[in-house]
């Protein structure tokens, strides 16, 4: 399965809201951090986690999955956080903790670039946050679909430009799949499901339909 022109990840199966996947061909990093990553979220289902438990999948780090009420870190206010054994660093907010995932195990985007990757990533985390309080919220799947061809549509076609201006071979950033991509990924799981998602990404932002689509 490809997403954005690329193969990244299959999504192979969701149970309970706990995915497993499995790698596809794609750029590797050379290296992978020694010791091991923690994941810190709500039990129970991947929700923001699912973009971090997916670059680790694919980098073969050595992580787990621990419950948010286990972080005793006094600077982590948002989940999910990421927690490394043997530096004691530990960061949260998805956006953040997915900046620092993707230097430690080779999904940075170029140097030149980071504040434009920076910039799609909080773009990604604010349709996010919108899609899942819509699809949440929504009295009827006419609120959901006045979602799709309004806000969503707007935000793909600011994607759609991204990936344009700042891309490569399908990608969002760079020429490389980056932390972004694996956010995008994340973003598109949690609204897809039972909605006409799909269609309307083919029809406002091409660049974007494969993640839609899978």
């Amino acid at each position: 399965m490809r997403f954005v022109g690329i193969p990244i990840l299959e999504l192979r199966a969701v149970t309970r809201g706990r995915a497993s996947w499995e790698r596809a061909n794609f750029d590797m990093p050379n290296t992978v951090p020694c010791g091991e990553f923690t994941v810190y979220y709500h039990e129970g289902f991947t929700g923001r986690s699912q973009g971090l438990e997916m670059m680790l999948v694919a980098s073969k780090a050595k992580w787990k999955r621990a419950p948010w009420s286990e972080v005793k870190d006094p600077t982590c206010f948002a989940a999910p956080a990421l927690g490394h054994d043997q530096t004691g660093k530990m960061i949260s907010q998805t956006t953040a903790a997915a900046q620092w995932l993707g230097t430690e195990v080779g999904f940075r985007p170029p140097t030149g670039l980071r504040a434009e990757a920076l910039k799609i990533a909080l773009d990604i985390a604010d349709v996010w946050s919108e899609a899942y309080k819509t699809r949440k919220d929504a009295n009827s799947w006419e609120e959901v679909e006045a979602f799709l061809s309004g806000r969503l549509a707007q935000f793909f076609g600011v994607l759609e430009a991204c990936a344009k201006k700042y891309g490569k071979d399908g990608v969002l950033v760079g020429a490389k799949t980056s932390y972004c991509d694996f956010l995008l990924v994340n973003a598109i799981a949690t609204y897809a499901p039972r909605t006409s998602l799909a269609p309307r990404a083919r029809t406002h932002a091409s660049a974007v339909a494969a993640f839609a689509a899978r």
